[in-house]
């Protein structure tokens, strides 16, 4: 050990007395004041924001010539240890194929090149190998180097990618001909790397950038071969908490601007087929304008708040469940009506889930994926329009029910619930199944809730009733039999 301690001290002195002469670079002071909520705050280096002054850059050089020197004697170390790192990386390697619009689409990375190469092949994956990008290609004369935002168009023969050439992700967008490998004439710069195509083929959306923030604060609409200069500006963002962004639907129906912060998210639409209209917002902020909604627009599902500034939301919820064409249209109701009356209120007239506010805007999301998985699989299910029991029939297009004939007013949610009850006939249906399969998951009901409806749906049914049969301590089962 003493031995040790002896050979190490003379290694750190010589390596000490190495850098003896090498003075770091300091930066000048100069005093800038920051004033917000009336306090004031000096920042002495502020100045060093100044990306384009000359003192700025002459500093940095500085600090490039200092650690270089620093570091002089470690060059041989760097590159073994570069070497290291680079042996484990796969330079040979392709990404997993995926298929888009008639084609399958591979990356690829090729043994001692730096860069992607994008292709695909048509139809099969043993057909001919067509080359998209090859970015070795283009980043040859320069220091740094990005392509990003890879977009294909629509009919197949064009590409639009973003190029960043700085390292700030600030983008050029670029267009390319796929079938004769020339380049387009426009260049649409300063911008975010992606560009979603209108179903035209000719028509491209894409995020411009505030030039000192980077914050992503427009969308412009472009026509290939024109100059940037003549792109229209179709949303602007203005909330300087929000950024926005835009992008095709996952059926590419649609093109959709997302402008988003923290707490909350807006979306407007426009049909792909439409690129010169303007897009919309499909928010009702009355019982008035969500009739005109429905009336014009297609609607997969809704949510809806009970106090509206021209009536309930309950009253619009209670028409929308009775009229034929809207009544299967999943409503999830958003209230800061916490009251189980009110659930069960809202449950009768129809409503598929009822949310609490404040309420978790993730938790909101999954909902409304929930019911639209269960109305995907609801429509996958093909069923006999009408059913007979006995005296019972039930019309399960129309949603309506008959005792010899005669027409029984059942509220959506009552049918429901015989609907279930008597498909299911025979089986016993514990009242938490009842309220998974009825109310859905994560209705915040309780089972007393399940009794209420049971006891509500008998009375009507009158004889026909005395079918639905109690099972205790369990639940409940329809009979097998009519007899």
């Amino acid at each position: 050990m003493r031995n040790l301690l002896i050979l190490s001290l003379p290694l750190t002195i010589l390596y000490g007395c190495s850098n003896m002469n090498i003075t770091p670079p300091i930066a000048d002071k100069k005093e800038k004041k920051l004033i917000i909520h009336d306090d004031t705050r000096i920042d002495n280096y502020y100045w060093l924001n100044e990306r384009e002054n000359p003192e700025v850059i002459s500093y940095l050089d500085e600090e490039n010539r200092y650690t270089q020197s620093i570091l002089k004697s470690t060059k041989s170390f760097q590159k073994k240890l570069f070497n290291e790192m680079k042996s484990r990386i796969k330079e040979d390697d392709n990404s997993v194929p995926y298929f888009y619009n008639d084609y399958w689409y591979v990356t690829k990375y090729e043994k001692g090149k730096d860069y992607p190469i994008y292709t695909r092949k048509h139809m099969q994956l043993d057909a001919e190998e067509e080359i998209i990008l090859d970015v070795n290609l283009l980043a040859k004369d320069y220091k740094y180097f990005r392509v990003s935002g890879i977009s294909i168009s629509p009919d197949n023969k064009k590409v639009s990618y973003g190029v960043d050439t700085l390292s700030r992700r600030i983008y050029t967008i670029k267009i390319k001909n796929l079938d004769t490998d020339e380049m387009y004439s426009d260049n649409i710069v300063g911008v975010n790397s992606y560009a979603a195509w209108a179903d035209d083929s000719q028509t491209i959306f894409y995020t411009g950038k505030d030039s000192q923030t980077l914050r992503s604060d427009k969308i412009y609409r472009h026509k290939l071969d024109s100059d940037q200069k003549d792109d229209i500006l179709v949303f602007e963002e203005k909330d300087e908490t929000f950024s926005t962004y835009v992008y095709p639907s996952k059926s590419r129906e649609y093109i959709m601007i997302g402008s988003g912060s923290t707490m909350s998210t807006e979306y407007r639409y426009l049909s792909s087929k439409t690129p010169l209209e303007s897009f919309k917002v499909i928010q009702a902020a009355s019982i008035e304008e969500g009739e005109k909604a429905l009336a014009s627009n297609k609607i997969d599902v809704i949510i809806l708040d009970l106090m509206l500034p021209d009536g309930s939301g309950l009253t619009l919820c209670r028409d929308i469940k009775s009229e034929p064409k809207t009544k299967n249209i999943p409503v999830i109701i958003l209230t800061a009506k916490t009251e189980e009356v009110d659930r069960v209120v809202g449950f009768e007239l129809g409503a598929d889930d009822y949310v609490t506010k404040p309420f978790s805007v993730r938790e909101l999301i999954l909902r409304v994926k929930a019911i639209l998985k269960r109305g995907a699989s609801t429509e996958n299910n093909t069923e006999d329009a009408e059913y007979s029991f006995g005296e019972l029939t039930i019309n399960f297009e129309e949603h309506q029910a008959y005792i010899t004939g005669e027409e029984i007013s059942l509220t959506a949610l009552e049918f429901k619930l015989l609907k279930h009850l008597i498909k299911r006939k025979g089986r016993v249906q514990t009242r938490d199944q009842l309220l998974e399969d009825v109310w859905g998951y994560s209705s915040n009901v309780t089972t007393r809730t399940v009794d209420t409806h049971i006891k509500r749906l008998r009375e009507k049914l009158g004889l026909v009733g005395e079918h639905i049969q109690t099972i205790r301590g369990v639940g409940y089962r329809f009979s097998r039999s009519s007899d």
